[in-house]
């Protein structure tokens, strides 16, 4: 069973990293300026952030398997309708839904914490690993489509692996596939600081990452798109190198671990603004994304300190945080861009990245 699980990591971080570089270069060839594709991001995942809430806190009583067949004919729906330059805004918010629902619920899945207590860091590394290696497949495959086979053909190519995906689906054969009650869970200062600090973090990252950085690296450092592709499979390959660590927060304080790695995520995402050529910033982007990579692993500990074990409460954390931080992103990265200029993002988004480790540490402290 795990290797499908690891498979249902894999092959929709294909398809989402696929759209992710390709959906901004495309929007910007139909002449759309990068407030407009920031105005329309903010509005698509404005749109898919209260449905994506809402499935994920309500998959455990309707059955999560469901969602495993859900997410794939939704991703076959909007990979057509982008294809065929229809119903961008519709499609572009379908695809939105999709992701979050789908990785939301993998997490769910996958990370029972109560049956990894010991070994947490390194399970949801290894899971987080496998997301990673399907975004490096994505980039690199989506630069040569792009060059090779135009944007349609592109987005059309994501179809067969949804199609794959369905038939992974129904031979994944997991207990979790039985609907489980939802118990209730209360609001504590944890709990709230912990969105707070999701919704930080993603606004931050989402500022430089939710659709400006293939525009800056095509416009500002004048990349092809095959090169583009080769430059976030790079970056991609240093996030998946820090999850590999993951361990480390087992055997280590894992709050000073997540602390310290994403602080110096933050920090090196903010030299960035300062970099002048593309050595310098191609450097900086893999250490920042190897910080990251690190600590994403350690957010599995922060989660069974909380006492939140259900899959519905990590929902609610993750995804309510995740998605506003994304949404908010977006809006605030078309105007960054349109007001200050590229280099400015990386200010931005580097500074509010560090900002959520504070957040985080007023929860939770040092103290393992």
């Amino acid at each position: 069973m795990k290797t499908k699980l690891y498979a249902y990591f894999f092959l929709p971080a294909i398809v989402y990293s696929i759209i992710s570089v390709a959906l901004p270069l495309f929007l910007a060839s139909l002449g759309y300026a990068e407030d407009k594709i920031g105005n329309l991001y903010f509005i698509t995942t404005l749109i898919a952030a209260p449905v994506s809430i809402y499935i994920s806190m309500h998959s455990d009583s309707v059955g999560r398997k469901i969602l495993l067949y859900i997410t794939p004919i939704l991703f076959l729906f909007a990979a057509a309708l982008i294809a065929t330059k229809s119903f961008v805004l519709i499609a572009s918010a379908i695809f939105f839904v999709t992701i979050a629902t789908s990785l939301s619920t993998i997490l769910k899945i996958s990370l029972p914490i109560e049956h990894f207590k010991k070994r947490i860091g390194e399970i949801s590394g290894r899971f987080w690993s496998f997301e990673v290696l399907g975004g490096i497949f994505g980039t690199l495959a989506a630069g040569a489509l792009m060059t090779y086979f135009g944007f349609a053909n592109t987005f059309l190519i994501t179809i067969p692996i949804s199609l794959l995906l369905i038939i992974i689906a129904l031979r994944i054969p997991f207990k979790t596939s039985i609907v489980q009650q939802v118990r209730n869970f209360k609001i504590t200062k944890q709990f709230i600081l912990m969105i707070i600090h999701f919704f930080a973090a993603n606004l931050g990252f989402g500022i430089i990452f939710a659709f400006a950085l293939p525009l800056y690296l095509n416009k500002i450092l004048n990349l092809t798109y095959v090169q583009i592709g080769l430059a976030i499979t790079l970056f991609s390959i240093a996030t998946a190198a820090g999850s590999f660590l993951g361990k480390l927060s087992d055997k280590f304080n894992f709050k000073v671990v997540n602390y310290l790695s994403l602080f110096l995520t933050g920090a090196l995402l903010f030299a960035i603004s300062y970099s002048n050529n593309i050595i310098m910033f191609t450097i900086l982007m893999l250490l920042s994304n190897t910080a990251l990579g690190l600590a994403r692993p350690t957010m599995a500990h922060f989660f069974n300190e909380a006492g939140k074990t259900s899959g519905r409460d990590i929902a609610v954390i993750s995804v309510l945080g995740s998605a506003l931080g994304t949404t908010f992103g977006s809006l605030v990265s078309g105007q960054v861009i349109t007001q200050l200029g590229y280099h400015a993002l990386f200010i931005f988004g580097g500074v509010i990245v560090m900002l959520s480790v504070l957040v985080l540490y007023l929860g939770f402290g040092v103290k393992k």
